[in-house]
């Protein structure tokens, strides 16, 4: 795999991990494009990134709020630095018995773009994304990038929205998203982009 890095400017790439002090996600020092083998280049834009074809990168499409990726299959989507999102059951020592599933908020760290303000208004108001939003990661597979992972989130809230600078990069903001039910599924690629294999599981969250 090549990766672009027009500039070696170290930045600060900020995962998915909460800070108890802050409530923020995690800063993981690294070269452009860091934790998702994007290159990068600031500032350029509102994002300051550049997305090269062969580079492995993550996409966050929400209906009705439009993003800057130029990436050919998701033009116009949520360009993202890095997410995270978790699930757990706590068990009782004495019985071994499970309690009901536990869902994270999934959290997505992006640049300040296009985004932000909807994205912010979106969390004021309270308002449910009735239509699926949609994370991708992409990965190079031959002449091209495909998408090998999909997570799909239905009746999704805005319930958090956190910004901070580092010196050497522009302004960083942790979204996070709240979801009645997922659909996720994973695609296994031969070498010449042609699918091998689906994997796929959904489930609403009040369910399990």
């Amino acid at each position: 795999m090549t990766i672009e890095t027009p500039t070696r400017r170290e930045f600060m790439v900020y995962t998915g991990g909460a800070t108890a002090a802050t409530g923020l996600a995690t800063p993981v020092r690294g070269a452009p494009g860091g934790g998702t083998g994007r290159s990068a280049a600031l500032p350029v834009g509102g994002t300051g990134l550049q997305i090269g074809q062969n580079s492995t990168g993550y996409f966050l499409d929400v209906p009705d709020v439009p993003g800057e990726s130029t990436d050919s299959a998701h033009r116009d989507e949520i360009d993202v630095l890095a997410w995270s999102w978790g699930m757990r059951r706590a068990v009782d020592a004495g019985t071994g018995r499970l309690s009901k599933p536990e869902y994270d908020t999934l959290l997505a760290t992006k640049y300040v773009d296009r985004s932000t303000t909807e994205l912010m208004r979106r969390f004021v108001d309270g308002t449910v994304i009735r239509e699926d939003v949609r994370l991708s990661a992409a990965a190079p597979v031959g002449e091209s990038r495909v998408d090998y992972l999909t997570v799909l989130l239905s009746n999704v809230l805005v319930v958090s929205h956190d910004v901070s600078t580092v010196e050497g990069s522009g302004p960083v903001e942790v979204v996070g998203l709240a979801f009645e039910a997922v659909d996720v599924t994973y695609r296994l690629f031969g070498a010449g982009g042609s699918v091998i294999e689906d994997r796929n599981t959904v489930w609403e969250t009040a369910t399990g």
